[in-house]
């Protein structure tokens, strides 16, 4: 078994606590008297010739009342599995097809770029079946456990946090929070609110800026009982046309501001700058200016180099990154609705780093360029994502800025994280922050 598929099964056996009496196979070998489950190498040489996969030639079953794809068989086989005694035997390669998801295959092997270096969602399989709200992975790791159920007589279920049903990690990249006068001034000059205008201004004359409302989240989500995790940016200025933070952690009301996060209950964590997702030089230094206590990291724009970014975050010694959703689209960018440990393609091997799927972010759903939903319609766009974490007690990170409780430039999207918290209620589901995922999807104790 080689160290692709070793990687596989090690989130496979951990998600599903699976017993070590389990024997899965992959590969060509035959086993004949051998009481397990075998799942065949149809991938080849598939990634040792950095292939892509084409979606014209993919085959497809339904499962759970969902299309699933299969990558590597041109044909669709009549079963899943077929059992002969105490073996069972997979018709599909659902390692290969898990580690093509898993390791970001696809954006390895393309040149594709958007003008910021992002990987863009229209090039992903996902966008090409039609599919971003589906966890493919969870899928073939549901069909997996099927089979082992029936081979071991044993019942096996996704790890759940505090026996929830799913989670949201609930987070907060915080950009700004001295710009607030000027854009809502200016949102309330266009709609005519004058005497709110006044407000704002008399209020910045005082030191006081709208979105320098941290103190307010938190007090926002105490009454709802959820923690969350504050992301800040350690850099300011403008990086490939990019604008940083408009605040600087050496100004003595950021700090306090922290400290107020901490003090609360809440996390703080590195919202990487545009540079340090390509440089440990870079994302080494915005670790230390956040502190020692930092264990986790969003980049900055979503910035991510397949290529790169897993052997910086290992490198700089963080636990845990949540970069990893698509901006243009909810749903799940790696196919799984788990958090996972990232793998370092250039090297070939798996990293320590646990990579928190983000699944929901604000910008997303109200952008023109991406779902351009309005407030109003904004949960039905949230929905498939809740549908697929309930089915496999799915826990994602869901990212709500700081600006976006603004009840002028952005109204009413305060209202639409209330309804997300709303049906977690009614879930009897869990939010909140990343760090507390950490221990149950703890991938190297095994």
């Amino acid at each position: 078994m080689d160290t692709r598929s070793r990687y596989v099964l090690n989130i496979f056996r951990h998600l599903y606590q699976v017993p070590d009496e389990v024997e899965i196979f992959y590969g060509d070998d035959q086993y004949p008297n051998t009481k397990g489950v075998f799942v065949p190498n149809h991938a080849g040489d598939f990634f040792e010739d950095r292939n892509q996969v084409d979606p014209a030639t993919l085959t497809s079953r339904e499962w759970k009342n969902t299309e699933v794809p299969f990558l590597f068989e041109q044909t669709a086989e009549a079963d899943f599995f077929t059992r002969q005694s105490d073996a069972i035997r997979f018709s599909y390669d659902i390692i290969g097809a898990s580690f093509y998801f898993l390791s970001g295959w696809q954006e390895y092997v393309s040149p594709k770029r958007d003008k910021y270096g992002r990987y863009p969602y229209r090039q992903s399989l996902q966008f090409k079946l039609g599919a971003p709200h589906i966890p493919f992975v969870n899928y073939y790791f549901d069909i997996l456990k099927t089979a082992i159920e029936q081979v071991y007589s044993v019942e096996l279920a996704p790890r759940k946090i505090e026996s929830h049903p799913y989670t949201f990690i609930l987070t907060h990249d915080i950009d700004s929070v001295y710009s607030g006068w000027l854009q809502d001034g200016y949102s309330a000059l266009k709609s005519g609110k004058t005497g709110r205008l006044i407000r704002i201004l008399l209020q910045k004359m005082k030191g006081d800026d709208p979105w320098f409302n941290l103190g307010e989240i938190i007090a926002f989500e105490k009454k709802r009982g959820v923690d969350s995790t504050f992301f800040f940016l350690a850099r300011q200025g403008t990086h490939q046309g990019i604008k940083h933070a408009d605040y600087s952690l050496e100004d003595p009301a950021i700090p306090q501001l922290m400290d107020q996060v901490r003090n609360a209950g809440a996390e703080i964590g590195l919202h990487g700058d545009v540079e340090a997702h390509r440089s440990p030089a870079a994302l080494k230094r915005s670790m230390n200016r956040c502190g020692p206590t930092i264990k986790g990291n969003r980049f900055h724009f979503l910035m991510f180099d397949v290529r790169k970014t897993p052997g910086i975050l290992s490198s700089c010694g963080l636990e845990y990154d949540s970069t990893l959703g698509f901006s243009e689209h909810v749903g799940f960018r790696n196919g799984i609705c788990h958090p996972f440990p990232l793998y370092d393609l250039e090297n070939n091997r798996p990293t320590t780093v646990l990579e928190i799927p983000l699944a929901v972010m604000d910008v997303t759903l109200h952008n023109a360029k991406y779902m351009g939903l309005p407030p109003e319609q904004a949960f039905s766009g949230i929905e498939p994502v809740i549908r697929e974490l309930h089915k496999f007690n799915g826990a994602v990170s869901i990212l709500w800025h700081n600006n976006y409780f603004s009840d002028l430039k952005y109204h009413g999207w305060k209202d639409v994280l209330d309804e997300v918290f709303t049906r977690a209620r009614t879930d009897e589901a869990l939010i909140t922050k990343a760090e507390t995922v950490l221990q149950t999807f703890n991938f190297s104790s095994r």
